[in-house]
């Protein structure tokens, strides 16, 4: 064979080589398709991690319901689920506290390993829930507690009707327009008041003082513990209250003493002091007079405050004494039997100023941590609260019109609230330093005076709520302030120990 021969025989055997691979081509896909099971390896992987995340987020929405379960606190209704938890009922030396806990961790327990709770303890859930909607945290009181409330209810459903009646009336009659011009008219009253006299009131501070219901005395509460009566018109000592151990924080007039009621009464006076005790006074002027003490008066004693007592402030009823204290409740006593009525919690704080609605109906309470509350005293129930203060609320009053109250803390302002809003609508940076007082103008509330212990004494438009007038008494911290029903005597006080009559 030539080399040409060769040579065509070697072209053909290739290409037959490459036909045979061309038809066994095929066969190299099924190869190929051996990696697909990898391909569903993947698959099932993420498959596996969602099934995993949605298991997790399933726990954590059962842990979330967990932490939220409404576990019981009556121990009958505690050791009822154990039981249909088929659990003891209580373990040997368990307490009340464990026991609970020991509930809460079965439930929660349940709620993980099956995905609800059980079905008891759905239907009695429910039940109680239904109840609360409709059910108030009453405190069981005595007998005496409800005539009182009845009582009050009456007198101020009357009041409240004679206030309202004043109002329409003095609508029909009053220009709307003249009655800016009034209130600049009864301010010019203010505007020229000077130092008649000063006196020494107590060997340490004074503490508070008040006017009489005739508008002829003072009385006075010192840091010394004692409390004493004043003749405003010459600022003589008239009488003395001792008895009290330490500091006195209020003092209060009975609304008829030394008008119509008895001198040798127990209720002409009420004072209020850190020695845990509240005393009621007669207030005979006609005894046989003490060499520098001038008459001492007799007391009765009231005790059941758990600390400090703030403030005292009799009912208008003449009838009821209201007392509150560092113990965080006020309290509501019977004069004519020295019983105490009830007794009221719902603060966190010391309470420390208070005031009544001039119809009697209502009771504000303000406490050392800014936080104010107003409670109708003829259900007992706290009705609106007062959220505003930054720091103590230290002195509050309601105007005459019934539905304004003005309060002053330790932030140094003056916040004066609508009770029909339900809303503060003035604030008032009023002094530079705490407002220790405050106090309408007496039967019209035509401005509000301020007492602070910055040394000022502020007058201001209860219409617009703009500052009227300043008196100043340099390097004297004023602890309260009153005025005479015709406006024509002022007296501060102040903790250098003395009392201030302006004219």
């Amino acid at each position: 064979m030539n080399l040409q021969q060769q040579e065509r025989q070697r072209v053909t055997d290739n290409l037959s080589q490459i036909s045979q691979l061309s038809t066994r081509a095929p066969t190299i896909i099924p190869q190929q398709q051996e990696s697909l099971p990898f391909i569903s390896y993947t698959t099932e992987n993420v498959d596996r991690q969602q099934k995993q995340q949605e298991e997790n987020e399933r726990k954590q929405k059962l842990m979330a319901e967990a932490r939220k379960l409404m576990v019981p606190t009556q121990e009958s209704e505690i050791k009822s689920q154990l039981r249909q938890l088929g659990q003891p009922v209580t373990y040997f030396g368990e307490s009340a506290v464990d026991r609970r806990q020991r509930l809460r961790t079965l439930l929660t327990e349940h709620l993980m390993q099956y995905g609800r709770l059980p079905q008891f303890f759905k239907q009695q859930n429910n039940h109680n829930m239904g109840n609360l909607e409709n059910e108030y945290f009453l405190y069981e009181g005595i007998e005496q507690l409800r005539a009182a409330r009845i009582e009050i209810a009456k007198l101020s459903l009357h009041n409240a009707a004679l206030r309202v009646e004043k109002q329409r009336l003095r609508r029909l009659t009053v220009d709307a327009l003249l009655e800016d011009q009034e209130v600049l008219d009864e301010m010019q009253k203010v505007n020229h008041f000077a130092i008649q006299m000063s006196q020494f009131g107590d060997s340490s501070g004074i503490s508070r003082s008040t006017i009489s219901p005739n508008q002829k005395y003072l009385a006075t509460a010192g840091g010394s513990g004692e409390c004493k009566l004043w003749d405003i018109e010459n600022a003589s000592l008239k009488s003395s209250f001792l008895g009290h151990l330490t500091k006195c924080h209020s003092i209060a007039f009975h609304p008829q003493s030394l008008l119509t009621l008895s001198s040798q009464s127990f209720a002409n006076v009420a004072t209020a002091s850190a020695d845990l005790s509240i005393r009621l006074w007669t207030l005979d002027l006609d005894q046989v007079e003490v060499e520098n003490l001038g008459m001492l008066q007799k007391s009765i004693v009231l005790k059941g405050h758990e600390d400090r007592i703030n403030k005292v402030i009799f009912h208008q009823d003449g009838k009821r004494l209201i007392s509150m204290g560092f113990d965080k409740t006020w309290r509501l006593w019977d004069i004519e039997t020295q019983t105490e009525l009830m007794v009221q919690t719902g603060h966190s704080r010391a309470i420390y100023s208070g005031t009544l609605h001039p119809d009697g109906s209502l009771l504000f309470t303000g406490d050392l941590g800014g936080f104010g509350m107003a409670w109708d005293l003829r259900i007992g129930k706290g009705i609106l609260p007062f959220v505003g203060h930054v720091k103590g609320i230290l002195a509050s009053d309601f105007s005459m019109n019934g539905y304004h109250i003005a309060t002053g803390g330790d932030d140094n302002f003056i916040r004066v609230w609508d009770i029909r809003r339900r809303n503060v609508i003035e604030k008032i940076p009023a002094h530079i330093k705490l407002v220790s007082d405050l106090k309408f103008q007496p039967i019209y509330s035509k401005f509000l005076i301020s007492a602070s212990y910055d040394g000022n004494i502020k007058f201001w438009n209860s219409r617009d709520w703009s500052l009227h007038s300043v008196y100043e008494i340099q390097d004297t911290k004023h602890t309260s302030v009153c005025i005479t029903d015709d406006i024509k005597t002022m007296i501060t006080t102040g903790l250098d120990r003395k009392f201030v009559i302006w004219q």
